[in-house]
């Protein structure tokens, strides 16, 4: 896409080689590359965790690239986040945001006033970070973190991870604590190069957005979420494509499949999508032509795949509650970078067979442009997904064969 349609900086975009497909590929490959380093630098402590989940019966376990690559999440929101949980914002952080947080979903009627109150004080927490104190490399630090993290509101699943660490590292002195963030700390930032090298062309935008743009933020409830680093866009590429690997068993195996489109998507010929609501799903009614939803659910849609668009990602909780433990449906869901990594979490957290595919570029008006600007996929990636069933179904019918014989 070129950034020239957009009237502000985009943060980023899959379309800067005028195909997908090699964004696409240059993902996978890097993905292995990274999950093979960290099992030989953190083998030993991804066992360790393992065997205190499974003791704990803490939750059901997850592959090992999933708590390997979380060792990254941790290192990552350290490095950029930690000099913020530094600071003494013990009340705002303990009390007040999550109260706010708690309040704005239960109140739908209060939410945008809620709203206006906590995006002034997430401001404040979100500013002026300790970058004169040292960081400490212990449990005290590395919980204050995830209190601070938990408290914007928007690292939820990834905070549910940290806490298994938490209560993982419990069980270490103090040194082998210090060790172990110390190595976690410097991972992230190897890691941030690395990912920087092989897929920086594609969120090269965020660097000009944070610079131009989101200053004019301040006192937003999204100011948080619109500020994340470049570093965090590569994690959450990665991370979605670990998560991808590890629910394409389980969704392979589903009958039914749901796509579920944001109406970010959506380009009505007239500027009003005509597309039916019931609570709070919707549905295309192909009012326009030249509609990427319209062109989606005219090739994919069938007697077993069905296309529903939901109004944003505040919306996708709740959108997922029907489809909790329903292992008969997988959902395929589009959305962008930042937004990716945290729902396929919550998919598998709720036991739904899923699979995810990024935007190609951000442009809703609630985040990132003024007028909003429609936002498109690689179709021909949500294809692939789609045909693992076939392919799922095809090995399977060979495996009876040889019982067979």
């Amino acid at each position: 896409m070129d950034n020239t349609t957009i009237n502000q900086p985009v943060t980023y975009s899959l379309s800067i080689k005028g195909d997908e497909k090699s964004f696409y590929k240059e993902l996978e490959i890097f993905t292995q590359s990274v999950i093979q380093e960290l099992s030989i630098f953190f083998n030993k402590e991804v066992d360790g965790l393992v065997k205190f989940l499974s003791q704990n019966k803490t939750e059901e376990l997850r592959t090992k690239e999933e708590y390997s690559f979380e060792l990254i999440i941790i290192g990552t929101l350290w490095n950029i986040y930690n000099g913020y949980a530094q600071k003494d914002n013990s009340f705002v952080v303990d009390t007040l945001l999550p109260h706010l947080n708690n309040l704005r979903k239960k109140n739908q009627m209060l939410k945008p006033y809620v709203d206006d109150v906590k995006g002034y004080f997430l401001s404040r927490i979100y500013s002026n970070p300790e970058v004169d104190v040292k960081p400490e490399y212990s449990l005290y630090e590395f919980k204050r973190l995830i209190k601070w993290l938990d408290a914007t509101g928007e690292f939820g699943e990834e905070v549910k991870r940290m806490n298994n660490w938490y209560a993982f590292l419990l069980g270490f002195s103090d040194e082998r604590v210090k060790q172990l963030l110390s190595k976690v700390s410097s991972y992230a930032t190897y890691f941030s190069d690395l990912s920087r090298n092989a897929l920086g062309q594609y969120t090269n935008g965020v660097h000009n957005y944070l610079k131009n743009i989101h200053p004019q933020m301040k006192n937003r409830e999204d100011y948080i979420f619109c500020g994340r680093k470049e570093e965090e866009y590569l994690m959450n590429l990665v991370g979605a494509e670990v998560l991808n690997k590890s629910l394409k068993k389980s969704f392979s195996q589903a009958s039914k499949r749901v796509i579920l489109l944001p109406t970010c998507m959506c380009k009505p010929d007239n500027g009003q999508c005509k597309a039916i609501f019931a609570e709070i799903e919707g549905k295309c009614t192909s009012c326009s032509r030249n509609c990427i939803v319209n062109t989606i659910k005219n090739q994919v849609e069938d007697k077993n795949t069905t296309v529903a668009l939901i109004t944003h990602s505040s919306s996708f909780s709740r959108v997922l509650q029907k489809y909790e433990n329903q292992t008969g449906v997988g959902l395929v869901g589009i959305a962008c970078i930042l937004n990716l990594l945290t729902g396929g979490y919550e998919l598998k957290r709720l036991n739904i067979p899923a699979q995810c595919v990024f935007l190609n570029y951000s442009g809703c008006k609630k985040h990132w442009t003024k007028d909003g600007v429609p936002t498109t996929l690689y179709i021909e990636q949500l294809k692939q997904i789609l045909a693992q069933k076939e392919i799922a179904t095809t090995h399977e019918a060979k495996e009876e064969v040889k019982m067979a014989v």
